[in-house]
């Protein structure tokens, strides 16, 4: 989806904003900002779902994922929404996944 940046039309949507930002007419300095920007900061989102949504694609595994979440939110409460939303079976599991991740 392009948009108009500088009388031209570029699949860029961050240039107009970082044009902005820098000032600058030239858009090989705008994409040095983005590029700068990306590598300083790493991924930024909006909003928590996103965030959410993003690292749970990134996943190899759903429940390991969940449970490490619900520990991030809930802390200690979190193991035992996990054992009710999972199962013993399935939390017994993600807890080993996490465990893993953590040896690794």
């Amino acid at each position: 989806m392009p948009t108009r940046w500088n009388g031209r039309s570029t699949p860029f949507m961050g240039c107009a904003k970082a044009h902005a930002a820098t000032g600058t007419a030239y858009r090989s300095v705008a994409l040095e900002h983005l590029a700068q920007s990306y590598l300083g900061t790493g991924l930024q989102f909006s909003h928590w779902k996103s965030a959410l949504l993003y690292h749970r694609k990134h996943s190899s595994d759903p429940a390991t994922f969940l449970h490490a979440a619900l520990l991030e939110i809930y802390g200690e409460q979190g193991e035992d929404i996990a054992m009710q939303i999972l199962g013993v079976e399935a939390c017994t599991r993600a807890v080993l996944g996490a465990l893993v991740e953590e040896g690794a």
